[in-house]
């Protein structure tokens, strides 16, 4: 100020109080117009109580008594003083403005200036208004006071950078700032101009010439976010990390505690992703601190649960980290957390329902890109975990591609595939398909492009389009589907276009690391070209020997029996090993069920020393009619699949008829199936059933020998179709000698699987992997590629403010698992298991008949209904089963493998019955191509059981095979399936189950949970008339 006391040598209270008191005896002079020494003293009160005391109030009531008369000037400082109490002490933006408007240019062109910028503070920061705010910054004239024009230029830059979006204008202000006026402002504008030219304007040298003149003394807080600025310079763009690291090693925490947060975290990335240090970038990281910069914070508990996730596999770590992170402190990695919390009880804790629950916890608006992939993710559980096709469906029509390009690619994908492979709707999945594009996601447009390849050849016999997918396809891409193209285009033109050079071109390109399975199976359809084709036996055979057991187990099979039958057909000269030795590499296979025949009627041969007893065509014949056989037991086996969906629409309230089955045991037994640690359901062998034509019905008929110590052996579980029968409780699962004191479990659908695959364990037969026949797949790829999680680096939203440094890991794309939530709950690798009708049959008089729910059970399911419409109902099941046309179909196949069987047992010609006589094991053969319903035909006096069966065939060398430990049931194996409680619908107590059995269920299922099942197990007390 111009004018006032000097108060800089009072240093204690007393003397402050004393000079109050000084001040205070001077007053106003009585009947003067102006008393400067009055003002002065007033002021000086106002200055002390304002500066020393703190006490606005006082400072304000001896700044009011000073008048404009009293001295001009004088009153013009104490204006401004008070304008600068109601505006920073006491936030009255209104009585503030009142004061500043007291001041005009003319009194005091320097205050005035100043006010000026005030003024333009308050419409700029508390009334919102930018236009009247700029307004004032324009009247602050340099002239006037070079330090407050200094200020408004730099305020004038923020409005046209942040609000106008004028960088062009809000440049020009803050190059108006000159250090010599205000060395702060001109600091704050340096670092404005660096962002401006770095973030707008992309000039990265300029910008640092900019930071560059940010220096320390000037303005610490500023420095230290230059410098942060600069590390991000030479981090990102410059990719000079040493240089990096030195100035964000050049923010200290009391200078910026935010920026330097910013600063430990960039140091922290820079250590983890470029010099591959988890232990300093951990360490950095812990530097940052929540009160410090909480957004910061969370992308630091963010990384340091990416360290322990990935780098030092320490999940539970991991864990506690991402739930750290919290929405309000940084809502985008937030977002990212919760994605790999999901991933976590997903992947490592199999917990699905926990990981959706994260999963659901990420918003579109949080992180687009992040909730694409949880959208992906949530219909993968849907569609493979949950089995939900319609809810997996949503999901992934909720990934758009302005969000996640990569991700929606691959909805796009499973899309299609759920219309082609479940909707049967291909033109749909044709549509899903070409959404897919190549600069999205070049791997999984390589997977669509195959998949449109199918669809063209396959469905739409479009061979010339299905050709144009499959070269669209390039081994830089996605090498795996690149080596299935080729081979497709190899069959296109040796199938379709019979040009032979130009599919071994094709075959040609197909290598070992690109695709060893493909490759195996390449090698084989080659060596077959130059046996069929060419007749370059050697040159076959030099194809056949390429393909190894560990690439393709079952096309390794048919390599190996090739190359036996040209050492026994004498077509080689190159004997490596003789054909026995060929043929015992050959294995068991339900897909390759042909080659396996072939290969066991050749080592009987050879066994034998009949090495010239029949010609290769007449074996092939004979191998034909055993095939033909294997076909017709498929068949039947098809048809007596519980597929559980009989016409629900004929069912007026919508239920479906078959729906649930029953399995009669003892209270002992579900008891340790339910309580403390729950044990498995078991599959028991067959060999100690109750009834002693078990497994022989169906062979004994067909005068087909059977060897009792078979090491091939069946297990099975037994279920019926009704649920109380009074006949089965007083069979089946007594305890204590009391008739009709078991229970009924009634299962749910849920239990079983929905297809006849899985029932034999070519696996155990041969100690070998099953794999599926290629040329009957559509899809063989995964839906998902394998899952890599890495850290990728973003520095942006530099601002006038801060700048951050963000980091984004990438999950990618786990794999896909064709498990249902079912399967995850079967603790053994038997996995789901199918549920068959037993074929009761009566070899006597022909007599057929197959499982089925009886009339009574409808009575008893619908006692509220009429009779008549009970039996409405139950005609609406035998229409909906078609008994008839079933038994029709079974009887005609039956009748044709007895007609097959008969002529190989009683060939017409000498020269075939020597032939056969000789083939010692065609009774085993033949029995192996019964096997997969032999244990499904039950002699008809078992009708009344109605017993639906869950089979599972192996080799007794099975190390899923159990025996008891309890000595009481020694005479049995077993295999577990899996844990029940989750399957169960009902448990009907039998008519003498005892009370406290009785007592312990009741209470058991009160307290039940499931995760499949929606509502509590019912438990009901059977009826049924025993005494």
């Amino acid at each position: 100020m111009k004018k006032g006391i000097e108060m800089e040598q009072q240093k204690t209270e007393a003397e402050i109080e004393q000079r109050i008191e000084q001040l205070k005896k001077i007053t106003r002079h009585d009947g003067q117009d102006g008393d400067e020494e009055y003002a002065l003293a007033q002021y000086e009160l106002g200055e002390i109580y304002y500066k020393y005391k703190k006490d606005w109030q006082k400072a304000i009531d001896h700044l009011l008594h000073i008048e404009k008369q009293d001295d001009p000037q004088l009153y013009t400082d104490a204006q401004f003083r008070l304008g600068s109490i109601y505006q920073y002490e006491k936030q009255d933006i209104k009585q503030a403005e009142r004061y500043y408007s007291n001041v005009e240019q003319q009194d005091n062109p320097k205050l005035y200036a100043g006010i000026q910028l005030n003024l333009g503070v308050i419409y700029q920061e508390a009334k919102h208004n930018i236009d009247m705010a700029e307004q004032y910054y324009l009247n602050v004239e340099k002239q006037d006071n070079p330090k407050a024009y200094a200020q408004a230029q730099f305020n004038l830059g923020i409005i046209y950078y942040t609000v106008k979006h004028n960088i062009e204008k809000a440049e020009q202000y803050y190059l108006n700032v000159e250090k010599q006026d205000n060395p702060k402002a001109y600091t704050q504008a340096q670092l404005n101009l660096g962002i401006i030219c770095q973030t707008a304007k992309h000039n990265i040298e300029q910008a640092e010439r900019y930071y560059l003149n940010v220096v320390k003394q000037d303005n610490q807080k500023v420095y230290a976010n230059a410098q942060l600025n600069l590390g991000i310079i030479y981090q990102t763009a410059k990719h000079n990390i040493e240089q990096a690291e030195r100035y964000y090693l050049n923010v200290e925490k009391q200078d910026n505690q935010k920026a330097y947060a910013n600063a430990q975290l960039n140091l922290g990335i820079i250590y983890q992703t470029a010099k591959h240090n988890i232990e300093q970038a951990e360490r950095y990281y812990l530097n940052v601190e929540k009160q410090d910069n909480r957004e910061v914070y969370a992308n630091a508990q963010l990384n340091l649960g990416i360290i322990y996730q990935t780098a030092k596999h320490n999940i539970e770590q991991a864990e506690r980290y991402y739930l750290n992170v919290n929405k309000q402190d940084n809502p985008k990695v937030y977002a990212q957390a919760q994605l790999y919390l999901g991933i976590i009880y997903e992947e490592e804790k199999d917990n699905i329902e926990q990981a959706e629950r994260y999963y659901l916890n990420v918003n579109k608006q949080d992180n687009p890109k992040v909730y694409a992939q949880v959208q992906l993710y949530l219909g993968i559980i849907y569609e493979e975990e949950k089995d939900n096709i319609d809810q997996a469906e949503r999901y992934y029509l909720n990934v758009n591609k302005q969000d996640n390009p990569k991700v929606y690619a691959q909805a796009q994908l499973y899309l299609g595939i759920i219309y082609e492979e479940e909707k049967d709707n291909i033109e749909q999945a044709k549509r899903y398909y070409l959404n897919v594009n190549k600069q999205d996601n070049p791997k999984v447009y390589a997977q669509a492009q195959f998949n449109l390849g199918v669809i063209y050849r396959k469905g739409k016999n479009d061979i010339e389009k299905a050709e144009h997918c499959y070269l669209n396809i390039e081994k830089q891409d996605n090498p795996k589907v690149y080596a299935l193209a080729q081979l497709n285009l190899g069959v296109i033109y040796e199938k379709e276009k019979h040009n032979i050079k130009q599919a071994e071109r094709y075959y040609l390109n197909v290598k070992k690391q690109d695709n060893p399975k493909v490759y195996a199976f390449v090698q084989l359809i080659l060596g077959d070209i130059y046996r069929e084709e060419k007749n370059d036996i050697e040159k076959s055979e030099h194809y056949y020997l390429k393909v190894e057991k560990q690439d393709y187990p079952m096309v390794f099979a048919f390599a190996q029996c090739r190359l036996g039958d040209n050492v026994f057909y004498g077509k080689t000269e190159n004997k490596l090993k003789s054909a026995e030795e060929y043929y015992q590499n050959v294995v068991y296979y339900d897909d390759m069920f042909e080659i396996y025949i072939i290969a066991q009627i050749m080592l009987s041969v050879i066994g034998n020393k009949n090495l010239s007893i029949f010609e290769e065509k007449q074996r092939n014949d004979l191998v034909n009619k055993i095939c033909n056989i294997r076909e017709l037991t498929i068949e039947i086996q098809k048809e007596l699949l519980v597929k559980f969906n009989l016409n629900e629409s004929k069912n007026n309230d919508g239920l479906v008829f078959e729906r649930q089955v029953a399995h009669y045991t003892k209270p002992e037994v579900l008891f340790n199936l339910l309580k403390n640690k729950p044990s498995d359901f078991r599959l028991n062998v067959v060999d100690f059933m109750n009834d002693p034509t078990e497994n022989q019905v169906l062979t004994d008929w067909l005068s087909v020998k059977t060897e009792k110590d078979n090491e091939i052996k069946t297990f099975l579980a037994s279920f019926s179709f009704n649920h109380n029968s009074l006949n089965q409780f007083r069979l089946y699962g007594n305890e204590n000698n009391i008739v009709g004191s078991s229970v009924s479990v009634v299962f749910n659908q849920e239990f079983f699987s929905k297809n006849i695959e899985g029932i034999i364990n070519s696996e155990s037969i041969n100690s070998s992997l099953k794999y599926k026949n290629f040329s009957s797949q559509q899809n063989v790829l995964a839906k998902k590629t394998v899952a890599t999680m890495g850290i990728n680096v973003s520095n942006k939203s530099l601002n006038h403010k801060n700048d951050k440094t963000e980091n984004d890991l990438n999950k990618n794309s786990a794999p896909k698992n064709s498990e249902t939530i079912a399967e995850k709950n079967i603790t053994s690798s038997v996995g789901l298991l199918p549920l068959f009708r037993c074929l009761y049959f009566d070899p006597k008089n022909g007599y057929i008949s197959i499982a089925k729910r009886n009339k009574y059970s409808f009575y008893l399911e619908h006692q509220s209904n009429s009779p008549e419409n009970i039996d409405a109902k139950w005609n609406n099941y035998l229409y909906s089963l078609n008994e008839e046309e079933k038994i029709n179909i079974i009887r005609k196949k039956l009748q044709q493998i007895e007609e097959i069987i008969h002529s190989l047992k009683n060939p017409k010609k000498t020269k075939q019955k020597k032939i056969m006589d000789k083939i010692t094991n065609l009774d085993q053969l033949i029995a192996l191509a019964l096997m997969p319903i032999s244990c499904l035909v039950k002699h008809a006096a078992f009708e009344d059981e109605d017993e639906c069966r869950m089979i599972y065939i192996t080799n007794i060398a099975d190390d899923l095979i159990q025996a008891p430990k309890d000595y009481a049931y020694a005479n049995s194996l077993f295999v577990n399936y899996g844990k029940i409680e989750d399957y169960l619908e009902k448990i009907y107590l039998g008519p003498q189950c005892q009370p406290h059995h009785k007592l312990w269920i009741t209470n058991h299922v009160r307290t039940s949970k499931s995760k499949t099942r929606s509502k509590p197990i019912k438990v009901v007390q059977s009826e049924m008339p025993l005494r």
